[in-house]
C-alpha cells in the first residue's frame, strides 16, 4: 500500500504553481505533497506513477507492454485506463496527463522533487539512502521487474563508484577518517570488492594498524569463499601476507605506534584509575573489553599495558581464535606455559599433586589425561596467590565470536 501525503491549493479548478511533490524512491519508496495522506491500492497504478518519476514522459504501448505484456493490446489498453483513472481519483491533483495522442507525462505544471534525479544530477552519495524502490515489486510482470532490476543495478553502480571517488579525494585532501568512512560504507554495500579492500588494507597498513588491514582481509576472504567458493587474487593475498610480514617484524622490534589512540581516552583513563587500587584490594579484578571487530580492542589493551604503570604485574596473553574453538582449553595453554616460566624462575614451590594435575590438563606439560574445570580453578589458585605480585585479568572479546 502507497500512501501520499498531499496538501492542496486550489483556485476555482486550478492547483496553484507552488504546488510541490516530492517524490523519495531511494529506499521504501515515499511521495508527498505537504500533508494529507492519500493511499493508492492498485500495485500497478503505483508501478506506473514510480516508472513516470523516473522518466518523466512514456508511450501507451510503452507503459502497456511494461504492466500488461502479455495480454491483449486491446485488454491491456484499457487496463492502462483503468489504472490512470484510479491515480486521477485518488490523488486531486493531475499528477498525470496526456502528452498527444499515444503519450503520457507528468504535469509540467507541478514542481517536483525527485531524490533519484537529485542524485544523478549532483552526484552526492549522502542522497543516496538505499537500493531503489526496495522492497517494491509487482508480481507476475517480468518487463517491469527487469526494469526495475536494471535500474536498481545502475543506480547502485554510480552509488558505488562515486563511494570511491570521494575516499580517493578526501585521502588526497588529509582527509583520512572521511576517506576511511568512506571505504568501509562501500564494503558494507559490496562486501566483494577486492579493488576497495586493497585501498583499505593499505589505508591501514600507513597508520600501521595492522589488526584492522588484516580484518579487511579476513572478512573480503570470508565473503568470496562464502558466495562464490573462491579466494582473493594472489596480488590481493602477497599483500595481506606482506602486512602481517611488517607487522610481525614491528611487533618484535617495538616498533607499534602507541601513540596513535582515537575516541578511546575515557576507557584508558578508567582502566589506568584501577590499577593503583590493585595492591589495597582484597578481593581479585576481572575486567572484560567488548566491540565488534576491528574497533580497536587490542590496539587499546596495549597502550594501556605499555603506558600504565605495570612493573609490579606479571603480564600474560594469549589469544582465543574461532578456528580453535573446539580444542580443549586451547587458550589456556599458552597462559599455563608462561606461568610455569614465571615459577620456575620465581623459585615457587608447586605440590607435585598441582603438577601432575597440570600436566594431566595439558599435552605440552606431559599430558596425563582430562581433569574438570573445578580442578583446573584449584590448580591455577595457588599461582595467583603468589606473594610479591599481582595478578589481574583483562579479557578483550568481539561480539558475536565467543
Amino acid at each position: 500500500m502507497l500512501y501520499i501525503k498531499s496538501d492542496y491549493f486550489f483556485e476555482g479548478d486550478s492547483v496553484m504553481e507552488d504546488t510541490i511533490i516530492k517524490a523519495l524512491l531511494l529506499g521504501y519508496a515515499h511521495i508527498e505533497c505537504n500533508g494529507t495522506p492519500i493511499r493508492i491500492c492498485l500495485k500497478k497504478a503505483q508501478g506506473l506513477l514510480f516508472y513516470l518519476l523516473v522518466h518523466k514522459k512514456a508511450t501507451r504501448d510503452e507503459l502497456t507492454g511494461l504492466l500488461w505484456g502479455g495480454e491483449d493490446n486491446e485488454l491491456a489498453r484499457r487496463h492502462l485506463r483503468d489504472n490512470l483513472y484510479h491515480l486521477k481519483k485518488v490523488v486531486p491533483i493531475e499528477l498525470v496527463v496526456p502528452a498527444g495522442r499515444s503519450a503520457i507525462q507528468l504535469n509540467p505544471e507541478l514542481g517536483f522533487y525527485i531524490d533519484v534525479d537529485e542524485f544523478l544530477k549532483a552526484m552526492d552519495v549522502e542522497a543516496y539512502q538505499g537500493e531503489f524502490l526496495k522492497g517494491f515489486s509487482v508480481p507476475n510482470c517480468y518487463e517491469y521487474e527487469e526494469w526495475l532490476e536494471r535500474t536498481r543495478t545502475s543506480l547502485r553502480e554510480a552509488y558505488l563508484q562515486q563511494l570511491d571517488k570521494r575516499a580517493e579525494f578526501c585521502l588526497s585532501e588529509g582527509r583520512d577518517g572521511e576517506a576511511e568512512a568512506l571505504w568501509r560504507k562501500y564494503l558494507q554495500e559490496e562486501p566483494l570488492c577486492e579493488t576497495v579492500s586493497i585501498s583499505l588494507m593499505r589505508f591501514y597498513r600507513a597508520q600501521k594498524d595492522y589488526n584492522r588491514a588484516a580484518l579487511i582481509y579476513r572478512g573480503l576472504h570470508k565473503a568470496m569463499a562464502d558466495t562464490l567458493g573462491i579466494a582473493p587474487l594472489k596480488d590481493t593475498s602477497e599483500l595481506y601476507y606482506s602486512i602481517m610480514k611488517e607487522w610481525n617484524e614491528q611487533s618484535e622490534n617495538g616498533e607499534i605506534n602507541d601513540d596513535f589512540l582515537v575516541g578511546r581516552q575515557n576507557q584508558l583513563q578508567y582502566l589506568l584509575h584501577l590499577f593503583p587500587r590493585m595492591h589495597t584490594s582484597k578481593h581479585a579484578r576481572s575486567f572484560v573489553i567488548l566491540g565488534e571487530a576491528g574497533v580497536g580492542k587490542t590496539h587499546l589493551l596495549s597502550y594501556f599495558l605499555s603506558h600504565g604503570d605495570v612493573s609490579s604485574y606479571e603480564i600474560i596473553t594469549t589469544s582465543c581464535f574461532k578456528s580453535k574453538q573446539d580444542e580443549y582449553l586451547y587458550p589456556w595453554q599458552t597462559i599455563m606455559l608462561s606461568l610455569s616460566n614465571f615459577i620456575e624462575k620465581e623459585s615457587i614451590p608447586i605440590s607435585n599433586a598441582y603438577m601432575q594435575a597440570v600436566s594431566a590438563l595439558f599435552p605440552t606439560m606431559k599430558c596425563f589425561g582430562v581433569l574438570s574445570r573445578r580442578k583446573l580453578f584449584a590448580t591455577t589458585r595457588p599461582f595467583l596467590k603468589c606473594r610479591g605480585t599481582s595478578c589481574m585479568w583483562i579479557l578483550s572479546a568481539a561480539r558475536g565470536d565467543i
